[in-house]
Order: structure tokens, then sequence, then C-alpha cells
């Protein structure tokens, strides 16, 4: 009983995480209309799915988007703080309710937020938006795991924005990535000229099941008429100098509806790089003499494309050797192009044996995403012929020339010989050199010594020889 308690007691303190609620601020609040506010939610843990904000765009302009995180460590526990960041701009003045935001099982509470009278606007009237339309076509409903998915993201602009972008969502298990710089055009939407927006987006993802989608976000600027009452009407001569200078930008915002993506697994049989595609293909090329010798080298180059695939995402192929040749792998390029990528490797091949001599094959399995098969793109073997090295070759002689009567002709010293004669002939003369100085600096010392000697010895004599001087006062 008491050990069950115990579980009991571990298996609460473990799903307090788990329970951790996500709190949610609104800042500033209040502000002033036409100002951005910032709604933080934030946790204790991540944030594995993101809210839908569909909710606020009644009452509200949808900005920029961030994900922050944060730690700090206090008496020695490791705390860290999770945070999602909307820029939100108020199209109203009042209270508004920020209404509770889902986020996977959880809910955010209610927050109240003071919007202030319009003058910090400068008499402006809010964009009204409702007229833009986003949505998002994608070629596929149905992928493989890795496998780039082409979406399209398109926007109705009836209403003149001047300059914008479209936001493709985030997550933990799927990634988006704009495949071209985007493209506005004028078109007739319900009968009345708008613009086209329109951008294309490649959808990559590593996991398998139905994968839900959030809102992408568009985000621009819109013109608004900011001139004076007054002058809405032209009925003064000073209406003209105003007329033109009333004009200013305002954010505006859409969002498109969520949907959802299915991800097939991959085949139950499947091993080795998983390289899903709609085709595959693989050439090589040779460079190498007409008559092949033993340790002569061949280069094999080998060219593997996929398309709709990055190159990043390719394998690399492989050539074994065998009894028969040497193989070294030279250098790899990889290369994005209009269709999909490529990767470019060369090997360097060396005989050893002569004869009939087999390359290998070079095979690359990949999965055909519109048949649901598997293939497998192939350069076929190929068999030369090698010829016996230069070193098995006899090598030929040629004949020495004989001289039926020898002549005797003073040859000079080769300079070998006479360097080494100039050599002895130079160390001579310095070891003589040498002995000469030395001896006679031998003879200097030992004369100078005599010559000091006597000099100090006739000093010593004449002393002896002086008269004592006589007393002056003799007692």
């Amino acid at each position: 009983m008491f050990f069950c308690i115990i579980m009991l007691l571990v298996s609460l303190i473990m799903a307090v995480p788990a329970l951790a609620q996500i709190a949610v601020q609104v800042q500033p609040n209040p502000v002033a209309y036409g100002n951005p506010v910032e709604l933080v939610l934030s946790s204790s843990q991540p944030f594995t799915s993101a809210p839908d904000l569909s909710v606020l765009q009644q009452d509200f302009i949808l900005g920029g988007q961030q994900q922050r995180q944060s730690s700090q460590w206090v008496n020695g526990v490791g705390k860290t703080q999770y945070e999602l960041s909307y820029t939100l701009f108020p199209n109203k003045t009042g209270k508004i309710t920020i209404p509770e935001l889902q986020l996977g099982s959880q809910k955010t509470q209610k927050v109240i937020l003071s919007v202030l009278d319009k003058s910090a606007q400068g008499g402006a009237s809010p964009v009204d938006q409702n007229e833009l339309d986003l949505t998002i076509a994608c070629e596929k409903t149905q992928i493989y795991p890795s496998q780039p998915l082409a979406c399209t993201a398109q926007l109705i602009d009836p209403i003149g924005i001047v300059d914008g972008q479209i936001i493709p969502p985030t997550g933990t298990d799927f990634s988006w990535q704009a495949t071209d710089l985007g493209s506005k055009v004028r078109t007739i939407y319900n009968g009345k000229a708008a613009n086209l927006w329109r951008q294309s987006f490649a959808f990559t993802t590593t996991a398998s099941g139905e994968i839900k989608i959030p809102a992408f976000i568009f985000q621009g600027n819109a013109l608004v008429d900011t001139t004076p009452t007054r002058t809405r009407r032209i009925s003064h001569w000073m209406d003209f100098m105003f007329a033109g200078m009333g004009t200013a930008t305002r954010p505006v915002s859409a969002l498109s509806k969520p949907f959802t993506l299915t991800v097939l697994n991959k085949p139950d049989d499947w091993q080795g790089w998983w390289l899903p595609s709609v085709d595959v293909s693989m050439t090589e090329t040779y460079q190498m003499p007409q008559t092949i010798h033993v340790g002569e080298a061949i280069e094999r180059t080998v060219v593997l494309s996929a398309q709709d695939v990055d190159a990043a995402a390719l394998p690399i192929p492989t050539l074994s050797a065998t009894p028969d040749i040497k193989v070294y792998s030279g250098l790899e390029t990889r290369e994005d192009t209009a269709t999909g990528g490529k990767i470019t490797l060369t090997f360097t091949i060396v005989p050893i044996h002569s004869g009939e001599v087999t390359i290998p094959s070079i095979t690359v399995p990949w999965f055909d995403t519109t048949n649901r098969i598997k293939r497998t793109a192939v350069v076929p073997e190929r068999t030369i012929f090698v010829a016996k090295g230069n070193e098995e070759i006899a090598p030929v002689v040629q004949p020495t020339p004989t001289v039926s009567r020898p002549m005797a002709i003073d040859t000079p010293a080769s300079p070998s010989a006479a360097q080494a004669s100039l050599t002895k002939t130079d160390w001579a003369f310095w070891l003589i050199l040498v002995g000469v100085i030395g001896f006679s600096f031998v003879l200097g010392i030992i004369g100078t010594w005599f010559v000091l000697r006597r000099r100090f010895q006739s000093v010593s004599h004449s002393q002896s020889k002086k008269k004592p001087l006589p007393d002056i006062y003799p007692f």
C-alpha cells in the first residue's frame, strides 16, 4: 500500500509539466488607436502547435509573429520559458475582448484590451480589408515523407495594397520554402479591378500521418485618406494645396483557411537511402586512352539527377573495388536545377591485372511517387581489355660502340674531381696559415715575457746601490 501511494505521488509530480497553464498578456494595455499591441503566450513547456488566430481577424489586423525561449537558474534549479508573440493592430476603439485561443488540448484565458479614441491616427478611417481573400492550392493532398509538395498562395486584393508579403506557417515537423520571389498582376474579380498576388512554396516533412497546416498570413500596407473633412469637397482655393497631401499607409492582413495534408508511410520492405521522386536518371562518361595498360588511370564520371528533389537530399553513388581494379572517389558537386537536383561524382579506376577487366555497375534505388513502386537507376557494367604494363615489357638495349685503337688523350679532370682537389688545397693552405699565425703569437708572448723580466731586474739592482741619507738630527 505504501509503495502504491509513493508511485501515485511520483506520477502526479511528473504530470505537473504536462498540465502547465498557458499565460496570455497584451502589451501595452490600454493602447492608442492606430498603434500595435503585442499578444504574448507563454508556457513552461514547448509549444507543439500554433493557435487559430482567425477568431481575431474581426477586431484586429494581424502583423508579425515570433518564437522566443529564455532560461534562468534560481537556487541551482533551472527554469525555461517558451513564448509565442503576435503583433496585432486594433481596427476599432473601445473595449475589445480577445477570446480564448486553442493550443492543442489547452485554452488561454480571455483578455480585455482598451483602445483609446482615434485621434492618435490623425482622423483616418480604418482600412476595410474584408474583401481580401487569401487561398492556398497544392498539387496533391497525399505525399510521402521527404517528398516536396508544390503549393501556390494567392491573394485577391481589390483595395489597392501598395506592398506586402505572404508568410507561411511554421511547425516542428514540417517546413515551407519559397520557390520564387512572388508576382503582382491586375485582374478582374467579381466584376471589379483587383490586384492578384501570387507566390509559390515547397512543403516538406519527415513525419507520417495527418498533418494540420495552420493559416498562411499576408501582411501589407494600404493607402488611406487623412485629408481633413473641410477639404473633402474642393470648394476653396486652398483645397488645392491640401489635396494629395492627406494620404498615409495603414497595415492590413489576411489569413488563409487551415488545411490538412496526408503523409503516407514508407514501404515496409524499404531499406537504405529514402529517395522519393517522380523521375530519377543516372548517366556516365569515361576518359581513357585508346590502349589501356596496367597501372594507367581511367576516369568514370557519374551524374545522378532527380526531379523535384533538392540536390542536398540526393545519395552519393558508390563504386566498389574488385580483385582487378582499384577505385578512388574524386570530386563531388551538387547543383539545383529548374526541375530538381543533381550530383556529379568522378571515380578514378586503376587496373591492376591485364586481360579482360570488368568495371562494375552502379545502382541507386528510388521510390516512384506517381506509380508508388520501387525503381532502380542503373549505369551498366563495362568490360575493357587491359594490356601489360610498361614494366613488364623488356627494355630495348642500345649497342655500345667499340674503339679498335685506343688513343692516349689527356682527359681533364671531371668537375667533381677538380672540386675535390680544390677543396684539399684550400684546407692545406688554411691549415698552414693558422699554424704560422699561432707559432708567431707564441713567440711574441715569450719575447715580451723576457723583455719585461730583464726590465724589472735592472730596476731592483739600481735601487740596491743607492746610499742612505744622513740623519738630520743625530741624537
